[in-house]
This record gives C-alpha cells, structure tokens and sequence, in this order.
C-alpha cells in the first residue's frame, strides 16, 4: 500500500532518546519532501524550537530529565508555539491518557514501531488542519 505524498515544506521535529528510533522515523520520511530536524531530548528539542519554526513534533514520552509530556506543557502554553501539532509515540499500547492536571493533551498517538502509513497520515491530518 502506497502512502499519499506529504506536501513539500512540512517541518517536522522528531524527539527520541533512541538513535535507532530515529533513524527510522528519518527513513521513513525520506522520499517526501519534509525538512526534518531531530533531537534526543527535550531541552535539545527546546533549543531547536528556538531557532527554527516547526509544525509537527513527534515526541516519545519516556525521555532522559524531561518527559514528552514536559515538552508538551512546554508548547501548549506558549503562545508563540501553540499552533504546533504534537504527536506522542510510545510502545504502550493503550493511546497516553490525557494530563487532567494540566488540561492539555496530544494532538495524536503514533505506536513503535512507527508504521509509515499512520506517521504519513499523522502528518497529513495535522497539516490539512493547520492550512484550512
């Protein structure tokens, strides 16, 4: 099954402390014109977010210091990244529950292994949503 084409300039930002996990995401997304940028970790991802606009990030929950829901917190309640979607990917079965506490909540949930079909389709939700 041949996935749809991502349009060209979607930027999407990876955050997993596993290199393979990575790697992976990369390959997968290497035949569609997505500008990825990748990090291992939220304060790198942070750093990233400061210099370079983002529409997607696809983040695992269970990080070294900070958690994916840290990251998460961290863009829902700046203005300024708001409009970010964000996608948490964890080998959990069960979609992460929402944070009651905060009040914010993942835009999405991809499983691992990532299947392409799902992270193309992901993407394409999120990038139809924010162009309307």
């Amino acid at each position: 099954l041949q996935s749809p084409a991502i349009p060209a300039g979607i930027r999407v930002l990876t955050v997993d402390d596993n290199p393979v996990n990575l790697l992976y995401i990369k390959h997968l997304l290497k035949k569609s014109n997505v500008e990825l940028e990748e990090a291992s970790d939220v304060k790198t991802a942070l750093r990233i977010l400061k210099d370079k606009a983002i529409d997607i990030i696809i983040t695992d929950i269970h990080l070294p210091e900070l958690s994916g829901w840290d990251l998460l917190k961290h863009i829902k309640s700046d203005p300024a990244l708001q409009s970010i979607g964000v996608f948490s990917m964890s080998a959990v079965l069960d979609p992460i529950a929402p944070d009651e506490a905060s009040g914010y909540n993942f835009d999405g949930f991809l499983g691992k292994p990532i299947n392409e079909h799902d992270l193309v389709k992901a993407i394409l939700g999120w990038a139809g949503k924010s162009r309307d």
